[in-house]
């Protein structure tokens, strides 16, 4: 059906209306008449997931015709957040997402909103661009509550391809609770139309502890798709036994870790294993000694594949963590781009 048909489209809330000038001429099959509506989806499907459409007459209160249609199961955009867990700590927290559709050429955005009202700062300042086109460039609107990552035109991104980025935070120094501490990662194009969406991005559990970790790995060496990485652990009191049940170094997707060395004077329970699963180097602490006030050194060897290596000597984002059983006592994003 041609726009032209209509003399305006007023949308409002959950309806629009088309108003027509030429409604004789409004006639034919399902397959000949088709309007084309933009629309601002739901961040999941709703419970009634149902569509209507009525028309009237002009002049008259009463329809004319009424249909139903079932609505599209809503999928929110596949993305994660590894933040820093410290409380009221500024550090570099890093997205990871995966848009389902490529925005179409021309200028584009990404946009970042902080759980609302929860005590959260976004800074540009020291903005990683991980695997964003290298003209990516970032900016803060002034009275929102929001960062804004914008792409030249020409820029793209691959469907279902996973895409990376870090970005200044500063954490309340309050506790969240988990279920308001959601954040949303938006992908817009040009004309600020939403392309693909997460509300619902799970944000770190907020919590004190005495650890403290870079934010880049610290190369030993690379050859070709081979590379040795340290990274310095700051225990910056004495953490009694127990206290902290083991650390975890996590390579990126492409990385294996082929060996490793930690510091002598960390009192280790058994020898350090990788996990099944994600690779992680899992370094297990003794229950019965104190875990003393210094630096620790964490050494991995391994080799990574040609994509991971592209990304960088590291070859992509590596996150470390501190356990106390199975709750995160510490976790921080380390680049490796």
């Amino acid at each position: 059906l041609e726009t032209r048909l209509f003399a305006r489209c007023s949308g409002a809330a959950e309806g629009a209306s088309l108003v027509s000038g030429r409604p004789s001429v409004i006639k034919g099959t399902s397959e000949d008449l088709r309007v084309e509506l933009i629309v601002d989806t739901a961040p999941e499907t709703p419970a009634l997931n149902v569509w209507t459409l009525q028309y009237y007459l002009q002049g008259s209160a009463q329809r004319s015709g009424y249909g139903e249609a079932a609505g599209y199961e809503i999928a929110p955009m596949p993305a994660s957040f590894v933040g820093n867990t410290q409380l009221g700590k500024e550090a570099l927290g890093y997205f990871t997402f995966e848009p389902s559709g490529a925005p179409a050429a021309g200028r584009w955005a990404i946009r970042v909103e902080p759980p609302k009202q929860k005590g959260y700062e976004l800074t540009c300042l020291g903005f990683r661009r991980g695997t964003l086109p290298k003209a990516t460039s970032c900016s803060l609107p002034l009275t929102e509550d929001a960062l804004v990552l914008n792409l030249t035109s020409g820029a793209s991104l691959a469907a279902g391809s996973a895409q990376a980025f870090g970005v200044r935070v500063r954490n309340p120094n309050k506790l969240v609770l988990t279920n308001e501490n959601s954040w949303r990662i938006l992908l817009l194009d040009g004309a600020g139309n939403t392309i693909d969406t997460n509300y619902g991005v799970q944000g770190a559990q907020l919590s004190t502890s005495y650890i403290e970790v870079p934010e880049d790995m610290q190369l030993g060496y690379s050859s070709g798709l081979s590379a040795s990485l340290t990274l310095l652990v700051t225990i910056s009191r004495d953490l009694h036994s127990g206290l902290v049940s083991r650390f975890t170094l996590e390579p990126p997707a492409g990385f294996t870790i082929e060996g490793n060395k930690t510091s002598a004077e960390l009192p280790l329970a058994t020898a350090p294993a990788l996990e099944p699963g994600t690779g992680a180097l899992s370094v297990p602490l003794s229950s019965e000694s104190m875990l003393v006030k210094g630096r620790y050194a964490f050494q991995v060897q391994g080799s990574m594949s040609g994509a991971a290596a592209a990304l960088g000597s590291g070859g992509g984002l590596w996150v470390f963590r501190a356990y106390q059983g199975e709750q995160v006592l510490y976790q921080q994003a380390v680049s490796g781009f």
